[in-house]
């Protein structure tokens, strides 16, 4: 994936890779067990934080690269490839490996999400991309001020929340009352 966002950001293209410039959870997760939060609850609000900054940021790209190496792909990567295409966003996938689940192939369900085009070398996926925006693909955030956009925002209000490098307690409670909203 490093490897990914090197070969995008050469190109010029922003890149968003998580575990290079996402928030570091694990670090919260200490913070609010060692501000007295039972493990149970802080685990339940860093599962509930991670989903709705993944839906964040997913719905503000402008494309999503999805890694298909492997026998079978990430669940998560899966879900924001969903989101990413339910929202009109590029999917490019990239997979250079053999391994498949359906007899040899992957999952036309999958392979759907990205017009059934397949990228096997990473220095190609700029170019993938470039076809997608050339295609006249215009850039569309939704709109959160509708109902039922409330997930985005609250999951923009928990990244700028926790982008900070300490949770202090005025913070953790201000988590908490994110994810109560």
């Amino acid at each position: 994936m490093q490897e990914i966002a090197t070969v995008l950001e050469a190109a010029r293209y922003e890149v968003f890779l998580p575990q290079r410039d996402g928030i570091e959870m694990s670090r919260v997760h200490q913070d609010l067990v060692a501000r007295g939060m039972p493990d149970a609850t802080a685990r339940d609000i860093l599962a509930r934080s991670i989903f709705l900054i993944d839906t964040y940021q997913v719905a503000h790209c402008d494309g999503l690269i999805l890694n298909l190496n492997g026998r079978v792909p990430d669940e998560g990567a899966m879900v924001e490839a969903g989101i990413a295409w339910g929202l009109h966003k590029p999917v490019v996938i990239y997979k250079n490996d053999g391994r498949s689940a359906v007899l040899g192939d992957d999952n036309p369900l999958v392979l759907g999400l990205s017009s059934f085009r397949t990228v096997k070398d990473i220095a190609e996926i700029p170019g993938e991309f470039g076809r997608h925006f050339a295609n006249g693909y215009s850039r569309s955030i939704p709109d959160l001020g509708r109902p039922e956009n409330r997930n985005l925002k609250r999951g923009r209000a928990i990244h700028s929340l926790l982008s900070k490098q300490c949770l202090s307690p005025s913070r953790a409670q201000r988590l908490k009352r994110i994810l109560q909203e």
